[in-house]
C-alpha cells in the first residue's frame, strides 16, 4: 500500500473517532439540554466536516476499485471537494447572517483558508496535473471540525454555551 493510501485511511480514521467523541460529548454532557442555534450549527459544522474527510479519504480508493484508473478517480474527487470547499463556505458564510458564529475570529480565519484551499485545488486541476493536493484539503477538514470541536468543548466546560444556559 502507498503512502497516500495510508493517508486516506489515517484521515478515514480520524474522521470517525471525532465523529465519536462529538457523540459521546453531545450525549453524556447535555442530554436533557435544548439545543439553541449557535450549538446546533457548531454541531452541524463538526459532522459536516468530519464526514466529508471520511468521504473523501475513501472516495479516490472506492473509484479506483470500480474500475477508473487512478488518475481519473483522483481528479474526480479533486473536482468534487473543490466543489464542496467553495460552496459550503458560501453557504457558510450565508448562515452567520442567522446565527452568530461561536468565535467569530476563528471562524473567519476557517472560512478563508477553506476558499483559499478550495481555489488552489481548481487551480490543481487546470494547470498542476502532477501535484496532488488532497491531503491538504483533508487536513483542512480535519482542522475545521477539530476546531469546531474545541470550541464546543471549551464552551461546554467554561459554562458559556447555550446548552448549559437554560
Amino acid at each position: 500500500m502507498d503512502q497516500t493510501a495510508d493517508f486516506s485511511f489515517v484521515v478515514a480514521e480520524i474522521a470517525i473517532a471525532l465523529a465519536g467523541f462529538s457523540a459521546v460529548v453531545m450525549g453524556l454532557k447535555l442530554r436533557t439540554a435544548e439545543f439553541k442555534d449557535t450549538d446546533r450549527w457548531g454541531l452541524i459544522y463538526i459532522l459536516l466536516a468530519g464526514g466529508s474527510a471520511l468521504f473523501f479519504s475513501l472516495l479516490p480508493h472506492a473509484l479506483s476499485y470500480s474500475g477508473l484508473s487512478p488518475i481519473i478517480a483522483q481528479n474526480i474527487t479533486t473536482a468534487s471537494l473543490a466543489t464542496l470547499f467553495l460552496t459550503t463556505t458560501a453557504w457558510a458564510a450565508n448562515a452567520t447572517r442567522r446565527t452568530q458564529p461561536r468565535y467569530p475570529f476563528v471562524f473567519w480565519i476557517l472560512l478563508v483558508a477553506m476558499v483559499l484551499v478550495g481555489i488552489a485545488l481548481v487551480v490543481q486541476l487546470l494547470f498542476l496535473e502532477s501535484i496532488n493536493l488532497t491531503p491538504f484539503a483533508l487536513l483542512m477538514l480535519l482542522v475545521v471540525a477539530f476546531s469546531q470541536f474545541f470550541t464546543f468543548l471549551l464552551d461546554l466546560w467554561s459554562g458559556t454555551s447555550d446548552l448549559t444556559n437554560k
